[in-house]
């Protein structure tokens, strides 16, 4: 009897749950930011360091890269009146190039990234503020280097703790 009392409780708080708030329900959402990436090379060499060393990396400087991804979160609002909370999933795929550039050189590195994350926003009203908590999982890694006329690419793929040279 105490049993079938605490099934009957739970479905009646489940079913009127909805009911107790003003507004809630499930929210999704879709993100593809694209946009540029500006490094900053900045390099303090030791003092055992050879000078044609020191010559060849402090003349570096940094490029442009690009950066785009797609994300998609999906979670549930909870809230009363003009107040309310929500935590969504973040799911996602993440493309980012880092450049630098010599005198005579170019090299880029490319990741190729899942993200994974958590993201509480705060409603008050028609304004949402969120704090995303997450990681990138790097999937691959190009490597493209060019000095003078000759350029080589190099794939890196790393699944779990095995690496491998595409």
């Amino acid at each position: 009897m105490k049993r079938i009392s605490l099934i009957i409780a739970l479905i009646f708080i489940i079913a009127f749950a909805k009911e107790s708030f003003a507004v809630s329900g499930w929210q999704f959402g879709l993100n593809i930011p694209i946009g540029a990436s500006f490094g900053f090379y900045k390099v303090r060499f030791s003092s055992d360091a050879s000078q044609t060393y020191k010559d060849t990396y402090a003349k570096r400087d940094t490029s442009v890269g690009f950066d785009s991804g797609l994300t998609v979160q999906a979670g549930y609002f909870v809230g009363d009146g003009d107040k309310g909370i929500s935590l969504l999933l973040d799911l996602g795929y993440s493309h980012d190039t880092f450049a630098i550039k010599g005198s005579s050189t170019k090299e880029s590195y490319t990741f190729e990234s899942m993200q994974i994350g958590i993201l509480p926003k705060f409603h008050k009203g028609n304004y949402a503020v969120g704090f995303g908590i997450g990681i990138k999982i790097p999937f691959q890694l190009t490597h493209s280097a060019s000095v003078g006329n000759s350029s080589t690419i190099r794939k890196y793929a790393s699944y779990m703790s095995e690496e491998k040279l595409l």
